[in-house]
C-alpha cells in the first residue's frame, strides 16, 4: 500500500486494481497489523464486445464557492465541504486524466452560488485542465435574486457558451447537453423549444450511439426538486433507440435506475457531488459494443471522511448509505447489441451487536477469520459485517457455518439491482 493520503486525522490507503478479467471471480481480504477485515467476494461485469474505442469522465456539483453560501440544507447539516470545493475538482479532474479519459462532462452546480468570482476562478480551472470539458447548468449556476450571482451569464461570459444546451460529436458518438435549470428555481424544467431541439436532433442522427447530460433527475418524479416536465422528455427518449444512457446530478448521490416502460434496460445514472460524501466522479469506458461505468471516489479520502464526519443530526449512517449506494448503484456494463444492462450482486452477511459487546465479539471472530464494523440504526448499536459473497447460494453457505461458530443468527442483507420505475 504505497499510495496513501495524509489526512487531518490520519492516514488513509487506497488501492487501484486494473486488468480484471470480465465476468470472473475476485476474492480479498484486508489486513493491517493482524486485524482481518471481511473476506468481500465479487464478480466482475461482462466486457462489452469489441474493442475499447475512448473514456470519459462526468463531474456534478461541485459548488465552487468563494465569497456567498446559497444555504441549502446539505451545508447546515449532511457534510457539504464548500471550503474544500477547489481542491476536490482539482483532484477529480487530475484522477480522471490519469484514467487517460479523452474529455470530462460537467453536470451542473458548478459554482455554489453563481458568484462573478466563482466562475471567473472555474475559467481559470478549467482553461488550465489537460482534458476537454464540456458543462450544462445546475440550479445553483442560475441563481441571482438569492445570492447576488449573475446567473446564465456567467456560462456565457466565463464558460463560452453561447446557449446552456448544445451537443458535439467525440469519437463518432453523439453527446447532448441539455439545460434543465431555471433562473432562481430549484425544481428542473425543460422548456418546449429545447424539447423540440433535441427530437429534431435524435431524429436527424438515429443511426448515432448517444449520451445525454442534464442536472436534474428526469427518471420519474422525485421529492427533491427533480425535473416537473421529466414524462415529456421521456418520450422522447422512448422513440430514440441510439441513446445509451441519461446522466444526471443534483442528488448527490449515487443511483442508477431504469424505465421499463419508457425506456427498457437503458439506465439513468445519477453521480455522486464532488462537494459531498462520498466525494466522487463517474467514468466510462466507450466499447464498440455498448459501454461499462463505474463510481469511484477522489483520491482525497481524508476530505471524503471529513464530509462524513460533519453529517449532523445522528444521520450519519443513514446517509452514508443513501449517499454512496449499492454496488448496483456504482457500477453497470450495457451490451447495446442486446440493449441489456448488467448490474452486480452482493450479499453480506452481519448481525447487530450492541457497544458493550462489540469489543469481546470483534476480538473472538478475529481468531478465525475477520470483520469490519459499521455503525447501525440506534443509539450505541453496531453492525458486523462478516464477509460478502457475489451470489445467494455462496451467502447462504456461509451463513451457516458462520451460525454455527457464533451460536447465534447470521442475517444476510442483498444489494441487487431492480431499481426501475
Amino acid at each position: 500500500m504505497d499510495r496513501m493520503v495524509l489526512g487531518k486525522d490520519g492516514i488513509y490507503h487506497w488501492a487501484k486494481i486494473e486488468n480484471l478479467s470480465p465476468e470472473s471471480l475476485y476474492c480479498c481480504q484486508v489486513e493491517t497489523r493482524g486485524v482481518k477485515g471481511p473476506l468481500t467476494c465479487v464478480k466482475t461485469l461482462p466486457r462489452p464486445e469489441g474493442q475499447l474505442l475512448f473514456a470519459f469522465g462526468v463531474v456534478s456539483d461541485t459548488h465552487l464557492a468563494m465569497d456567498t453560501s446559497a444555504g441549502d440544507p446539505n451545508e447546515t447539516y449532511l457534510g457539504k465541504l464548500l471550503e474544500d470545493a477547489l481542491p476536490l475538482l482539482q483532484k477529480a479532474l487530475e484522477d480522471i486524466h490519469e484514467w487517460k479519459a479523452k474529455a470530462v462532462f460537467f453536470t451542473g452546480d458548478l459554482t455554489e452560488s453563481s458568484g462573478e468570482k466563482e466562475y471567473r476562478i472555474l475559467a481559470g480551472l478549467l482553461s488550465s485542465s489537460c482534458l476537454p470539458w464540456y458543462a450544462c447548468p445546475g440550479n445553483h449556476d442560475k441563481y441571482q435574486q438569492r445570492t447576488g450571482g449573475i446567473g446564465e451569464e456567467g456560462f456565457r461570459r466565463f464558460l463560452r457558451q453561447d446557449t446552456p444546451y448544445h451537443a458535439l460529436f467525440l469519437q463518432g458518438y453523439l453527446f447532448i447537453l441539455l439545460d434543465s435549470a431555471q433562473k432562481d428555481n430549484d425544481w428542473g424544467f425543460i422548456d418546449p423549444e429545447q424539447l423540440d431541439w433535441l427530437k429534431k436532433l435524435l431524429e436527424e442522427n438515429r443511426q448515432v450511439p448517444t449520451f445525454i447530460f442534464l442536472h436534474h433527475p428526469v427518471n420519474g418524479p422525485d421529492i427533491w426538486f427533480g425535473a416537473r416536465n421529466f414524462f415529456e422528455l421521456q418520450k422522447i427518449i422512448q422513440r430514440a433507440s441510439n441513446v445509451q444512457a441519461v446522466f444526471c446530478g443534483h442528488m448527490h448521490r449515487n443511483a442508477i435506475t431504469t424505465n421499463r416502460w419508457l425506456g427498457g434496460s437503458r439506465p439513468y445514472i445519477e453521480v455522486s457531488a464532488t462537494v459531498q460524501f462520498p466525494c466522487g466522479y463517474g467514468l466510462v469506458r466507450v466499447y464498440e459494443g455498448g459501454f461499462e461505468y463505474g463510481s469511484h471516489e477522489i483520491s482525497r479520502l481524508d476530505l471524503s471522511e471529513k464530509s462524513r464526519r460533519k453529517v449532523a443530526l445522528g444521520l450519519g449512517s443513514l446517509y452514508s448509505q443513501y449517499a454512496f449506494g449499492s454496488l448496483a448503484d456504482r457500477s453497470l456494463s450495457y451490451l447495446s447489441d442486446r440493449k441489456k444492462l448488467v448490474q452486480p450482486e452482493i450479499y453480506s452477511l452481519s448481525f447487530s451487536v450492541d457497544s458493550g459487546s462489540l469489543e469481546h465479539l470483534y476480538t473472538q471472530i478475529q481468531q478465525w477469520g475477520g470483520a469490519s464494523i459499521e455503525p447501525a440504526t440506534g443509539k450505541g448499536s453496531y453492525r458486523l459485517i462478516l464477509g460478502r459473497f457475489p451470489c445467494l447460494k455462496e451467502a447462504k453457505r456461509f451463513q451457516r457455518r458462520l451460525a454455527r461458530l457464533l451460536k447465534r443468527p447470521v442475517e444476510i442483507i442483498g444489494e441487487k439491482p431492480g431499481n426501475s420505475r
